[in-house]
């Protein structure tokens, strides 16, 4: 059942993708020149990569490194609005949240959850302490994109913005939380200036948060302990990037152009050589160089406003831990975010 569900899976994304180059090509919208650049330059790599590691290899690297454009493609000529889709994502969030932890064998039932035994006794020892894996199938991919769909509502004040951080929390991700920390600490300390009573309590709360819990590296909020960033994200994040810088050898035009051929690989994607798939940002890196980060750079940085800016680096930062923006639902959603940025400047314009 599980197989015939992930197999139904790839078919409706690869179905996504043509749509959205599809509707691109016929209602030909405008693109940049540095746009085009980067498509050329993808479109330069698939050949480099059909004939290094065969095409269906080449393709399932664009479609998992690449695979926003599409989506970004089909927003751009659409203009869909997702916003109630958000609110549900979070609603659905917060009832498998307290569904999982009231009726434990639920999870036998959601194709979410592999090795149900493993999650069964997971939830079992971790309590009300163990967060929802959601329709990210991962616990930090849908709280790190509830929360930067909550900040694009917060910026804009949308209704319904808290229930979204809700399901953000109840993923209980650390990476979530910690960014939700960043983003309130950094959002309502700019408001201080304006006297708020409200943004005042936010700071005194987080300082407390931040002195009694993560300062003392309780074991309940070990993921955000200064413990867990000194020994986990500084030094074991430090030595997978030199792992990575060496896996391009002694060659510094493998720095620059990046390769699709390793000597190890993660069995998460096993036989397509993916060797970081906690840290996709580095995966990114040792596939596509400092070439391929300039053309991401190339394509996102002309597309970001007042609009789309905290959610698209909140996004971007989670990345850096997990694959948020290559998650189907991290491209989708930041497709969707990049398209905004073509929206906004329309209205601009028009008002």
């Amino acid at each position: 059942t599980q197989s015939r569900s992930s197999a139904a899976s790839d078919v409706y994304k690869r179905q996504v993708y043509i749509v959205g180059v599809t509707q691109y090509l016929v209602r030909r919208p405008t693109l940049k020149l540095s746009q085009i650049l980067v498509m050329f330059y993808i479109i330069l790599r698939v050949l480099l990569g059909i004939d290094q590691i065969g095409f269906v290899a080449s393709v399932f690297y664009l479609r998992l490194f690449w695979g926003f454009l599409a989506i970004y493609l089909l927003f751009k000529v659409n203009q869909i609005d997702l916003r109630r889709i958000f609110i549900g994502l979070a609603i659905l969030t917060i009832v498998e949240y307290f569904a999982i932890h009231l009726f434990g064998g639920i999870i036998n039932y959601l194709p979410n959850y592999t090795q149900k035994d493993v999650m069964f006794e997971f939830y079992s020892t971790s309590g009300w302490l163990g967060g929802a894996y959601s329709f990210g199938g991962n616990r930090t991919v849908s709280g790190v994109i509830l929360l930067a769909v909550f900040t694009l509502f917060d910026q804009q004040n949308i209704k319904g913005k808290w229930l979204i951080l809700a399901g953000s929390l109840l993923s209980l991700s650390g990476v979530a939380i910690g960014l939700t920390m960043v983003y309130f600490g950094i959002t309502r300390f700019a408001n201080l200036k304006k006297s708020s009573l409200s943004s005042l309590m936010v700071i005194l709360a987080l300082a407390a948060f931040i002195g009694l819990v993560v300062l003392r590296g309780d074991e309940v909020f070990y993921r955000i302990s200064l413990t867990y960033l000194l020994d986990f994200m500084v030094d074991y994040k430090f030595s997978q990037i030199m792992e990575g810088i060496a896996l391009h050898g002694e060659s510094k035009l493998n720095l620059l152009t990046g390769l699709h051929v390793f000597s190890s690989e993660n069995i998460e994607v096993s036989g397509y050589g993916i060797s970081f798939g906690d840290f996709m940002a580095l995966e990114f890196f040792v596939h596509y160089g400092l070439v391929g980060i300039l053309m991401f750079l190339l394509f996102i940085l002309p597309l970001i406003n007042r609009v789309n800016a905290w959610p698209l680096m909140i996004l971007i930062a989670g990345t850096f831990h997990y694959g948020i923006i290559f998650a189907t639902p991290g491209q989708v959603v930041f497709g969707y975010l990049l398209s905004l940025g073509v929206r906004e400047k329309r209205t601009l314009k028009t008002s």
